[in-house]
Order: structure tokens, then sequence, then C-alpha cells
């Protein structure tokens, strides 16, 4: 997989197979997400200035990668491998961030 790449050849293949028949996705209005199947595709439409639609939004995806880029602002000098290791570790705190509370 070309992990630079957002086009659908990329995306929809990764999108089916870390996804559950039928699960739904939360996306913007790319293209690249139309058409997996076995997904339900719920968008918000940027181009007409709606950043909520129902339960989909991206917000929360937005600010992990913003909060990443952050924290690591070393991370465009490193491997791939060494910056896969990096985004897997900040995701495992990421979604235990709550619990410190």
């Amino acid at each position: 997989m070309d992990e630079g790449s957002t086009n659908a050849a990329t995306v929809q293949p990764f999108v089916y197979d870390n996804t559950e028949i039928n699960a739904t996705i939360y996306t913007d209005e790319s293209h690249a997400y139309k058409g997996p199947i076995g997904v339900q595709p719920e968008t918000v439409k940027y181009s007409v200035g709606e950043w909520v639609n129902g339960m989909a939004h991206t917000n929360g995806p937005e600010s992990f990668w913003r909060t990443f880029k952050r924290a690591y602002p070393g991370m465009y000098h490193l491997e791939q491998e060494a910056l896969a290791t990096l985004r897997s570790l900040f995701a495992g705190k990421h979604n235990v961030r709550e619990m410190d509370s």
C-alpha cells in the first residue's frame, strides 16, 4: 500500500480490510470513500459549508493528526518503519487519554 496516497485504489482496500461488514464509516466527501463494498459511508460536505451531518463529522481524526504533527516535529526525517511505530505508540496514548482523569 502506498501510505502517501489518498486515492480510491489505496483507501478502499484499507477500509475494507479494517472495517466490519456493513459498518458505517464517517468521512468527508472525498471520492476515495465511494464504492467500498460492505460499508455504509455517511459524509460531511465541506464544499457547501457542512461540518457535521448527524453522526458524521471528521473532527476526531483531524484532531488526532493535528496533535500528532505538533507532538513530533522531527517525524518527517524518520524512516517509514520508525514513523509507523511512532504513529502506533501515539495512537495508543490517544486512545487511552480519557483514562488519565
